[in-house]
């Protein structure tokens, strides 16, 4: 016979009957119980369950596999195992196993699941060949029926019944094998004696001082909510004697009376199973109707958060619509602030243009002033004699520039006319944009208008078909009204977008105005700069003429302050030319500003449009319901008249039979 070299713990036993607390204790006898525990919960264990995290994700996919649970009455067939082993779990359950064992000398592990599923686990111990040793715990059953009322909310037949099952079938499973009870509440009393007892059991020894630390730091009596004596299972009425009558006899064996080996308790054992047996139609009724009824628990579950979700999405739409309501208001406030900043940078720009305008007219005397200077120069100069024909040449020169130079300042002055021109366009289409803005802005009010008399007309309507239809009308009605408020949240989105847009282009065209602005004081700059230059240029022409009128006969320094002239008249025509240049650039901008302006105007004309349409629209369908409470008023009304030609009718008919039965009476007292 092959020899069993590796030693396996398994701990059997019904949920919260303290396996947890067991299994924690055999790491005191020397037990690795694996690297992959399962963390504890609070308020359920908070200790930790030490079950194997992968052991246990098996269980539950073979008992899904079976359409059984955890909390299932029903115990597991032979047809049952065999469809496990063909589904290929019987092969993964072997690899699992021998890795979680690999060369470890004792291994244990505990999953109440386990007890469900133990003659399909025996299989896999006996083929790899393991020395199993069970453990299986208990603990009193009112404690574990009070246990499973407080966490999953079980009734206590059921939890009872549930008990009966996983005892019956640990005890049958491991009959004939070895196998050692331990009792929670004894391991809770006595720690030291129950490990000790334990480790005998198992050929183990006891670490003193994990089983000190095991005493001290992990056992704590707190935990322990419940315990109970024996005879009061005989005081709860839902407890079947089946359940007081195994857990009698199973206490005498963990308190030491009798032995788990006793044949007359091997022969009860198998009475329990019999009987249990005898059940199985009862308890696959159980499990039919707790399915039938967790799956009602479960959707009306679902049809509760369904509503819930249905709800908090109106509240949700609710707050949605007053945000954008909201951000509509902020919206036109910013739009009013920016068109105000606007309107605050156009005017600064019309006085910038009237301070370069006063410039220019500046610039045009000194101009002249230096024109009438250079005659005169020309006339002393007449006087020379040898280089008078090359003076006036230079002279002729310098008065052609001179020219030139007026025909480009005329060329600027009609430059600045035609800026004028196109500020006066763009005013008068800002004006415009204000109209259109406050056109747009009544038809929103009309538009509000409008929905508040169609919501009162609705109302109304609803009041008037209310007498006439059933209830079922309210649910359309809600589902029409929460359509409407989708429509009206789109509608409240689009005019956002729109909104936006129009903020792009005011924030677009102030941007536009602050750079013509800057280019404008640079401008200015440019012209104050050259004022200074041609101030500058008079003094030294000044002097020039005190030189000449003095110095007659220096006529080569007269030749080089003439050149000089040119050459600065030359300098003061190329500043001419960029004065031109930024003129024409700061058109450009203007031309584009322009365009911009447009392109808004052309928007507004578009949402004005949209917007008429919706007026339209809502007119059109105020005329329907007005159309349709005149039909109902006069379906009212003629039902009322006919009403009214009923109770006539009836009236009469009463009338007739009233002297009918006269004339019977009359009759027969004349008889």
């Amino acid at each position: 016979m092959e020899k069993l070299d590796k030693k396996l713990i398994v701990v059997l036993g019904m949920h919260r009957s303290g396996t947890s607390a067991i299994t924690r204790g055999l790491s005191v006898l020397g037990v690795d119980l694996g690297d992959r525990i399962m963390p504890g919960v609070e308020g359920i264990n908070s200790k930790g369950f030490w079950e194997d995290i992968d052991l246990n994700a098996l269980n539950i996919e073979m008992l899904n596999a079976i359409n059984s649970d955890w909390n299932c009455l029903e115990q597991l067939e032979q047809i049952d195992v065999e469809f496990l082993t063909k589904q290929n779990y019987l092969l993964r359950a072997v690899a699992l196993l021998r890795d979680k064992i690999g060369t470890k000398s004792v291994f244990g592990f505990k999953d109440p699941r386990v007890a469900k599923l133990l003659p399909f686990w025996k299989i896999v111990f006996d083929y790899c060949s393991l020395d199993v040793s069970y453990v299986f715990a208990v603990r009193n059953p009112l404690s574990v029926v009070q246990s499973l009322v407080k966490r999953d909310g079980f009734e206590r037949e059921h939890s009872y019944l549930l008990w009966l099952s996983y005892v019956v079938t640990s005890l049958l499973g491991c009959i004939d094998s070895k196998r050692v009870l331990v009792d929670y509440d004894l391991l809770m009393q006595m720690p030291d004696q129950e490990l000790n007892r334990l480790a005998d059991y198992l050929g183990l020894k006891v670490d003193q001082k994990k089983l000190q630390n095991y005493v001290s730091e992990f056992l704590d009596p707190k935990l322990r909510h419940t315990t109970y004596q024996i005879s009061d299972l005989l005081l709860d009425g839902s407890c079947p004697s089946l359940v007081s009558e195994i857990y009698c006899s199973l206490f005498e064996v963990a308190s030491g009376k009798s032995k788990f080996e006793d044949n007359v308790l091997i022969f009860k054992i198998e009475k329990w199973s019999k009987e249990l047996l005898h059940s199985k139609p009862q308890l696959r009724l159980v499990d039919k109707l707790l399915k039938q009824n967790r799956q009602k628990t479960i959707e009306n579950h679902n049809q509760t958060l369904c509503i819930s979700e249905v709800k908090s999405e109106l509240v949700l739409r609710t707050q949605h619509v007053a945000g954008l309501e909201q951000t509509i208001t902020d919206q036109a406030n910013h739009v009013q602030g920016v068109e105000s900043e606007l309107s605050s940078r156009t005017r600064h720009v019309a006085g910038l243009e009237q301070t370069i305008t006063d410039q220019v007219h500046h610039i045009q005397g000194v101009e002249s002033e230096l024109s009438s200077r250079a005659r005169h120069i020309a006339g002393l100069e007449q006087t020379i004699t040898d280089q008078a024909h090359h003076i006036q040449g230079l002279e002729s020169e310098l008065s052609s520039r001179a020219r030139h130079i007026a025909g480009l300042e005329q060329t600027i002055t009609d430059q600045a006319n035609h800026v004028q021109g196109v500020e006066s366009e763009l005013s008068s289409r800002t004006r415009h944009v204000a109209g259109l803005e406050q056109t747009i802005t009544d038809q929103v009010h009309h538009i509000h208008g409008v929905e508040s008399e169609l919501s009162s007309r609705v109302r109304h309507i609803a009041g008037l078909e209310q007498t006439i239809t059933d209830q079922a009308n309210h649910i359309q009605g809600v589902e029409s009204e929460l359509s409407s408020r989708t429509l009206h949240i789109a509608g409240l989105e689009q005019t956002i977008t729109d909104q936006a847009h129009h903020i792009q282009g005011v924030e677009s065209e102030l941007s536009l105005r602050a750079q013509h602005i800057a280019g404008l004081e640079e401008t200015v700059t440019d012209q104050a700069n050259h004022i200074q230059g041609v101030e500058s240029e008079l003094s030294s022409r000044e002097q020039q003429v005190a030189c000449l009128e003095q110095t007659i006969t220096d006529q080569t320094h007269h030749i080089q302050g003439v050149e000089s002239e040119l050459s600065s008249r030359t300098q003061h025509i190329a500043g001419l030319e960029k004065t031109i240049t930024d003129k024409a650039k700061h058109i450009h901008e203007v031309e584009s500003e322009l365009s911009s302006r447009v392109k808004q105007i052309s928007n507004l004309d578009l949402t004005l449009k949209d917007k008429n349409d919706h007026i339209l629209s809502c007119d059109k369908e105020h005329t329907l319901l007005r159309a349709h409470i005149s039909d109902l008023e006069m379906t009212n009304k003629s039902q009322m008249t006919r009403i009214q030609l009923i109770e006539v009718e009836l009236e009469r008919c009463q009338n007739t039979v009233f002297e009918n039965i006269a004339k019977r009476i009359s009759t027969l007292f004349k008889n």
